[in-house]
This record gives C-alpha cells, structure tokens and sequence, in this order.
C-alpha cells in the first residue's frame, strides 16, 4: 500500500501548486496562508470523524508532528510568495526536488541505504534543479 499512498501524494501535491496559483489570481499571499488553515482545519475534522485520534502527548514523538507542519507551512509560504512573482511550471518543479533534501536526511538522520541506481536519481534531480533554474 505504501506505493499507492506515495502516488496520492504525489498527485495531491503536484496539483496543491495549480490551486495555488489559481488562488493568488483574486486574493494576495496572506490570504491564502489563512484559507489553507481553513482546509487543514476540514481535512484534521475528516480524520478526527473517521479515525477519533487522541494526541498522545506521553509520547517523546509528538513534537515531531508539529515541526513537520512547521516545515510544511513554512515551505508553504514560501510557495506562495514565489508564485506570486514566478511561473509554476518552473516554480513548481523545482519545489518538488525537495526529494534531495528527503533523500539526503534519510540517509543522515535514519541511515537508510540507498543503491547506486538511487544515488543517480539524486543525481539527476540536481542536475534538473540546474536546468529549472535557467
């Protein structure tokens, strides 16, 4: 299943960008940070109705959570500003080469093993990254 979530993903975050973009057509970046408050807001309610999670604040781990959606936020903003000056087919892209910095953590923090085929793949994202940028 884990391939399918990382398809979800990918879909619903390729297309978060056009969303995005089409927002800052009518309302300014502000604006936009909070509206996305409001669908994190629906999309925790959804959860909450379907699963009924308690937060476990015993756990060592909780903090982690939150500074994911820090980060997530964070980036989030970022995205906006940029779409607000920039094209998203460029801007975009080059925010989902995000995976080099994924990939390099994963290998730093957690000690995953990557292949030489993977290691390629870094490769070439850099090298896109490179090319997005001219």
């Amino acid at each position: 299943m884990w391939l399918l979530y990382a398809l979800c993903t990918m879909v619903l975050w390729g297309t978060a960008g056009v969303f995005a973009k089409l927002a800052l057509r009518g309302v300014n970046w502000q604006q936009c940070m909070v509206a996305t408050l409001f669908g994190a807001g629906l999309v925790c309610g959804f959860i909450w109705l379907k699963w009924h999670p308690t937060l476990a604040l015993n756990s060592g781990y909780w903090w982690s959570a939150v500074l994911a959606e820090m980060a997530g936020m964070g980036g989030l903003l970022f995205l906006y500003l940029a779409l607000n000056e920039g094209k998203l087919a460029v801007i975009g892209p080059i925010t989902h080469l995000s995976v080099i910095i994924t990939v390099l953590l994963a290998y730093l923090l957690f000690k995953e093993q990557l292949t030489l085929i993977n290691w390629g793949g870094v490769g070439l994202a850099l090298i896109a990254l490179v090319l997005l940028t001219k």
